[in-house]
């Protein structure tokens, strides 16, 4: 069976509010399709197969030939799929078989160059009968140089144990968990996490990737988080990779857009200096109700963090220190805050407020937990595979930060 297939957008597991990175390069491609039915006394069954492949013509003779080797490996797996694969375990004169249509997809793109590495990525996608299809990408990096595909063992030291505890942690502030949250809370299998094998050499770091089934659920989707070189330069092998890490900065500007019910919420987080953050929060919304804007920092250990609170048109607008009395949604009752809360309170369209925050020495990344309320609804839109709840519990979507 074709192994190295592409990925199709029919595949409803994509990502499911996961950012999945796009080839930095795109190149125009060539397709080709074969489709082709069989029928029985009962049952008819066709099979569709496509294959995308870049232009190679284009491209400097220095990568064009390594480029050239993955695309003639993708055209010998595609000749050899057709719909006698399939037809020695089916019997199409069967009662108890449906109609059907089988499909396989490949599209092979090169995913970014990085002399002397150029990485190639086939996405792909196959449906083969049952509840859904199946689809994934898989990475290929090729060193043009010595001719050979590479490991990950190849350009870092990724036994070494302080290299695995900084990419995870690279991993969890990607997938917005929290140090101390289990693993399971982002819809892993298993709280066991691993680096995968399947990875791509990008501009901005390893870009590492998780197929369904891989670590979480079909319904959770594709995983993938970068680790910046500049977080790993000690245990980089190669001269390049070093190089990069030379280049690389801390992420200094935030700016996140969300979607809410009739309106939208906007973040723009700025690195003042080392540490040091101003937080500008934009919330526009047409319901004519009063709406809460709340934020809280379930990893920060005193409100001494945040100042400089301001707003030009929210009355109604307080810092909640740890110990504060603060409304239980779960419990319907007063209680005592745990951590900090930044919230804001009014029936005006719009609700603007800034304030400063300090990420603390002692914690890797500061966590933020956001909601939009009325006193009846929750505003937001949430991830199906993820279910943070805030301390008052509030459902609550989240952003990671700060290093």
């Amino acid at each position: 069976m074709l192994r190295l297939l592409v990925f199709a957008l029919a595949f409803c597991g994509l990502g499911m509010g996961q950012n999945i990175v796009e080839p930095f390069y795109k190149l125009k491609p060539v397709v080709q399709e074969h489709s082709e039915c069989k029928s029985g006394a009962k049952t008819t069954l066709c099979f569709y197969k496509k294959l995308t492949l870049p232009t190679a013509d284009i491209l400097s003779k220095e990568i064009k030939p390594s480029i050239a080797k993955y695309i003639k490996k993708a055209n010998e797996s595609y000749k050899k799929e057709s719909l006698a694969t399939y037809l020695s375990d089916i019997d199409l004169d069967s009662d108890e078989l449906f109609n059907g249509n089988y499909e396989v997809t490949e599209s092979l793109e090169l995913f970014d160059y990085n002399k002397p590495v150029i990485t190639l990525m086939s996405a792909y996608y196959s449906y083969l009968g049952g509840a859904h299809g199946l689809g994934g990408r898989k990475f290929f990096n090729y060193d043009i140089e010595e001719k050979k595909e590479l490991t990950l063992d190849d350009l870092v030291d990724f036994n070494n144990t302080q290299f695995r505890k900084i990419a995870e942690l690279a991993y969890r502030k990607s997938d917005t968990l929290l140090p101390n949250e289990t693993l399971s809370d982002a819809c892993w299998l298993e709280d066991n996490f691993y680096i995968s094998q399947n990875f791509a050499v990008t501009k901005s770091g390893f870009l590492f990737h998780y197929n369904p089934y891989e670590i979480k659920a079909y319904a959770c989707g594709m995983t993938e988080f970068i680790l910046p070189y500049y977080k790993i330069k000690p245990f980089l092998k190669r001269k390049f990779l070093k190089s990069i890490a030379d280049s690389q900065k801390p992420t200094n500007r935030i700016k996140k857009e969300i979607e809410i019910e009739k309106g939208s919420l906007k973040f723009d987080i700025k690195r003042v200096e080392n540490r040091k953050f101003t937080v500008n929060v934009d919330t526009s919304i047409y319901n004519n109700k009063k709406v809460w804007v709340s934020l809280s920092f379930p990893n920060l250990q005193s409100a001494k963090y945040i100042s400089k609170l301001h707003s030009s048109d929210v009355k109604d607008l307080k810092l909640y220190k740890i110990g504060s009395k603060i409304y239980s949604k779960k419990i319907q009752k007063v209680i005592r805050s745990k951590y900090p809360l930044v919230e804001a309170a009014t029936k005006s369209d719009q609700i603007t407020f800034t304030f400063t925050l300090l990420v603390p020495k002692n914690i890797s990344y500061l966590c933020m937990n956001y909601r939009v309320t009325t006193r009846t609804k929750n505003l937001l839109k949430y991830d199906d595979y993820h279910e943070f709840f805030d301390q008052q519990g509030f459902r609550v979507n989240r952003i990671c930060f700060g290093e």
